[in-house]
């Protein structure tokens, strides 16, 4: 199972291309204020539209889940009570919690290093809104 973890989330990440990086501008994560460079990503060989900016901090692109995954065709939801997402495609779900790097996939715990967490990011234009953000 573990190797289908990890294929599967090789595999997205082999989907997920950046394609330029240019444009500062600030994101707030928790208390602290980051500026970070836009990015341009692909998805599929086409480029990700999305209204917020996937960006670059510290050397990893950023992009919005529920952009990202239902451009894949997923089904997201979000749980506010314990800032928990959960990702559904093909019959196969994924659970995740805000800063953690503990994942269920299918029911089965996975352990992600600190940096991969998904994490909140609060844009301040095109308006301000908090967005969740991965890796």
């Amino acid at each position: 199972m573990k190797k289908i973890i990890k294929i599967s989330i090789l595999s997205l990440a082999l989907l997920i291309t950046p394609v330029f990086a240019n444009n500062l501008f600030k994101v707030s994560i928790g208390r602290t204020q980051f500026q970070v460079k836009k990015a341009g990503v692909l998805v599929n060989n086409r480029t990700l539209k999305t209204e917020f900016s996937p960006y670059i901090k510290q050397g990893r692109t950023f992009v919005p889940i529920r952009e990202i995954t239902e451009n894949l065709g997923a089904d997201v939801k979000w749980n506010n009570r314990d800032k928990s997402i959960k990702i559904s495609l093909n019959g196969d779900v994924i659970d995740m919690k805000i800063n953690s790097p503990n994942v269920r996939v299918n029911g089965k715990k996975i352990s992600l290093d600190n940096a991969q967490a998904p994490q909140l990011a609060l844009y301040s234009s095109p308006r301000k809104e908090t967005k969740t953000m991965v890796p």
